[in-house]
This record gives structure tokens, C-alpha cells and sequence, in this order.
């Protein structure tokens, strides 16, 4: 396969302005300078001749770069490394903006859950509903016994509600608790009463 290749050359009309006239002046100056030092048989040294006629060529010279690269920025190796370096910078920004909004929110948290009325150890909200659901269970023990049911029938519909009666009371104790408006709560301690 063969690939055409259009080479396109570029002009800036502007920039050659520029440089024709940069070069008529520096040979305009270079003229008046070289008939007057001829007259008085000069430069008389390197050092004098570099002063003279070597510095200010590079200085105009210097001046048309410094023009053309104003005009045109150049993608060198320098401009991408600044700008990796604010990308960089950026990133880095953003990244401890972030770990900053994790702090303030885990101290949030933590204020938010040493707030919390949570006085009932984790052991007591077990033990509580235990020791409810075994009195509700003695107590229907005593009255089917007492009904002349049958011991295995009367063993067994005791455990059933006293287990229901200790998953209910906690069941409805965490209902009460997940309340968030005092309203709200006395209509939770109505549903679980009735």
C-alpha cells in the first residue's frame, strides 16, 4: 500500500514583514557602522569588534525569536511538564479536599453517635426479652396445666408464645426506637400496645 504524503509549507506574512524589515535595518546599521569604522581604521580588536558588531546583531536576531515564539507557542517539552505538573496539582487538590470531607464526616458520625440515648448494653436487650418472653411462657404454662390440657400440648403452645412474645417485644421495642419525631413515637407505642 502507498501512502501520499503532501508536505504543506507554511508562511506567516506578518512574522516575514517583520524579518524583511529587521534585516533591511540591521544592514542599513551594519553599512553606516562599517564606513565609519573604516574611515578611523577600526575595530582595533576582537573584543571591540564583538561589542560593536557581533552584539547588537544578536540582539536584534534575539528580538525576531522572542517575536516569532509569542506569536507562536511552541508544545515543548517544558509546556507539557507544567502542565502534568497543574493537572498534577489539581489532582492532589482534589484528593485532600476529599480526605478532609471524610474526616469532618467521620467526626460527624461519630458526635452523631455518641448522641444517640443507647444506654441498654447489647447483653440487656437480650436478656430482657428472654426474661419476658419466659414469664409469658411460665404464666400460660400454669393456666393450660391448670385447664387439664395435655403436658406435651401445654409444653409446647407455652415455648411457642413465649418465644413470640420475646421476638415481639423486641421487634416492637426497635420499632418505638427508629422513630423520629416525638408523634411518631407515641403512634409506635399505641401500635405495639394494642
Amino acid at each position: 500500500m502507498q501512502q501520499l504524503i503532501t508536505i504543506q509549507s507554511y508562511t506567516d506574512a506578518e512574522f516575514e514583514a517583520y524579518f524583511e524589515k529587521l534585516e533591511k535595518e540591521q544592514l542599513f546599521a551594519m553599512g553606516i557602522q562599517a564606513r565609519q569604522d573604516g574611515l578611523i581604521n577600526k575595530p582595533s580588536s576582537f573584543r571591540h569588534y564583538k561589542t560593536q558588531i557581533i552584539m547588537p546583531v544578536k540582539s536584534a536576531i534575539q528580538k525576531g525569536i522572542d517575536y516569532n515564539y509569542s506569536r507562536n507557542q511552541p508544545i515543548s517539552g517544558l509546556a507539557i511538564a507544567q502542565k502534568h505538573r497543574s493537572d498534577a496539582s489539581e489532582k492532589e487538590k482534589e484528593r485532600n479536599a476529599t480526605e478532609k470531607k471524610v474526616l469532618q464526616l467521620r467526626e460527624e458520625h461519630r458526635c452523631l453517635k455518641s448522641n444517640l440515648i443507647n444506654n441498654i448494653s447489647s447483653k440487656l436487650k437480650i436478656i430482657i426479652p428472654a426474661l419476658f418472653g419466659g414469664s409469658e411462657g411460665i404464666l400460660v404454662y400454669n393456666i393450660l396445666l391448670s385447664a387439664s390440657f395435655p403436658f406435651l400440648l401445654t409444653f409446647f403452645l407455652s415455648f411457642v408464645i413465649a418465644l413470640a412474645s420475646a421476638v415481639g417485644l423486641h421487634l416492637g421495642a426497635n420499632f418505638i426506637r427508629k422513630a423520629r419525631t416525638k408523634i411518631q413515637t407515641i403512634i409506635r407505642y399505641a401500635i405495639v400496645l394494642s
